[in-house]
């Protein structure tokens, strides 16, 4: 938790820039960190903008700038952040930007040899598809906020979900889509889908207009005379994939506000079998309180095994209705309690001495009841540089067991780690050789049993302990992260007395390793 400023770090050298976002990487897979670096415009009337910065890590917290040596230098755009994925699972991680109004955004495609190609075209990635924004009077075009990539329909590509802010419910506007990745027969190639998503139009804005609407460079739109106009004014500006009721179906959620009191609150888009999205808000209760909403982020802040949800109000209080006022500004915690009705893993990287610390860029894939589940780790993600946790939920449904989880690292040859059958509704911690402490109750025979009472338990227990584990050592206790946090030195007896009364509240695993090598493990709560 603490930082210290590294002198001579190579950023100052850039000088003075309009900055609005860090995505971080591991581009040439050497195991030192680098990072992708937003910019603005320097004249954004006169449309002059500024190319991304590439910093490449030297490992030791400083930089060198490696932008004109590896392509990136090449398009310049306003941006409002950046986000990184492997979109066409070559084990390269490429970057897709988020640029505000003027530009169609880039995907840059990692070469493998420290270079990138402007793939916009290739792939299909846009920001706007050739559509037009909201038609309403002021007319606007289409701003990206976020890129937000995920496998949401499960068949083993990366998806994008995009945040445009200013789209519209007509027939000539464009609005938030889910770019659907076509996988390896289609060369990985992105489509637009502005349907995807639930967007039901709460209320009409009845105007009549006459007159020639039109944007930057060629697109335009007549609106012949005495048009109704009543589409919406989307203000869509944030977004995150988390799969709240762990049905192994990642959801989505959409943060609106600014341009249309009467669309400005939070979507919940739940994903149902079929890969369809149903919005929920309404249904859940959350429609009336979540409004008008800037940001979301996911986080399992009570260490539950669902992702419970950070949401930010609308920071301009101008543009909130005077009912909603009172929010303006304020930050919200969701906590769900849905989540942990179903089965759970949770999955924590320990990385490799080739690995960066974090292992950001590495793909875990988590394989139960025939659904092979997809994610990455990622930092700095969309507009802004958004960060979210490095350890990451997976739902498993009702499912009893996992089939295994693969953990492909983020260095030269992608190499594999596979953990087979391990447990559920645990944190599972993997490194290079496999699960470590993983906190996971083992199957261990009668022998080699322990047996814990009371459980659950407020201040003491007592752990009864089969014969072959009374030479061990220790007895240890780690918490639902995989941390130690309590241990007792053995003598041998049969029944020790464990103190857990300085323990905070929740669910805990003792440890006890037995001198031959094999461990047996029994899991209890704590309370207050």
């Amino acid at each position: 938790g603490r930082f210290r400023l590294v002198p001579n770090n190579g950023l100052h050298d850039i000088g003075l820039f309009p900055c609005t976002g860090f995505s971080f990487l591991d581009y040439d897979l050497d195991g030192k960190l680098d990072m992708y670096v937003t910019t603005f415009s320097t004249d954004h009337r006169n449309n002059v903008w500024m190319p991304g910065i590439l910093m490449k890590g030297n490992g030791d917290g400083t930089f060198v700038d490696a932008s004109a040596r590896s392509g990136i230098d090449q398009v310049a755009e306003p941006n409002y952040g950046a986000t990184i994925t492997d979109y066409n699972n070559d084990g390269w991680p490429d970057i897709l930007t988020c640029p505000y109004c003027r530009t169609n955004g880039t995907l840059w495609k990692n070469n493998g040899d420290g270079t990138f190609t402007d793939a916009t075209d290739e792939t299909g990635y846009t920001a706007k598809n050739g559509m037009l924004g909201n038609v309403d009077p002021p007319a606007r075009e289409l701003c990206q906020w976020e890129a937000l990539p995920a496998d949401y329909d499960n068949d083993g590509d990366m998806d994008v979900a995009q945040m445009l802010v200013h789209g519209g419910l007509g027939a000539t506007e464009g609005r938030s889509p889910l770019s659907i990745n076509g996988g390896p027969l289609t060369n990985y190639r992105l489509t637009w889908d502005i349907n995807k998503f639930d967007r039901p139009l709460i209320s009409q804005i009845r105007t009549w207009r006459d007159t020639l609407k039109s944007v930057s460079g060629a697109d335009s739109a007549i609106i012949t005379r005495r048009t109704p106009l009543g589409t919406g004014h989307l203000g869509d500006q944030a977004g995150s994939w988390l799969d709240w009721n762990n049905d192994m179906l990642q959801d989505f959620i959409i943060s609106t506000t600014g341009y249309d009191p009467a669309q400005d609150r939070a979507y919940m888009e739940h994903q149902n079998p079929d890969h369809t999205f149903t919005d929920i808000a309404k249904a859940t209760g959350l429609s009336k309180w979540l409004r008008p909403t800037h940001s979301n982020r996911p986080f399992d802040f009570d260490l539950d095994g669902d992702d419970d949800i950070a949401v930010v109000f609308a920071p301009n209080v101008s543009q909130v209705p005077p009912a909603d006022r009172v929010r303006a500004n304020q930050v919200l915690l969701v906590r769900n309690d849905i989540g942990n009705r179903s089965n759970h893993v949770t999955v924590k990287l320990k990385a490799p001495p080739q690995v960066n610390r974090n292992a950001i860029g590495a793909r875990i894939y988590v394989y139960a009841g025939g659904v092979r589940q997809m994610r990455d780790i990622q930092s700095g993600v969309g507009r802004w540089g958004m960060m979210q946790p490095f350890e990451l939920n997976f739902g498993l449904a009702q499912n009893t067991s996992i089939d295994s989880i693969v953990v492909r690292w983020p260095m030269t040859g992608n190499p594999l780690t596979t953990v087979v059958n391990p447990p559920i509704n645990r944190v599972v911690e993997i490194d290079g050789t496999g699960m470590t402490t993983g906190v996971a109750e083992s199957t261990a025979s009668a022998a080699l049993s322990i047996e814990l009472s009371p459980n659950p338990t407020s201040d003491w227990m007592t752990a009864r302990i089969a014969s072959p584990l009374r030479e061990s050592s220790s007895l240890e206790i780690y918490n639902a992260m995989g941390e130690r946090v309590h241990r007792t030195v053995l003598d041998g007896a049969e029944f020790v007395r464990v103190p857990v009364e300085n323990l905070p509240a929740g669910y805990y695993v003792v440890r006890i390793a037995s001198i031959d090598g094999q461990a047996s493990t029994a899991s209890f709560i704590k309370t207050h």
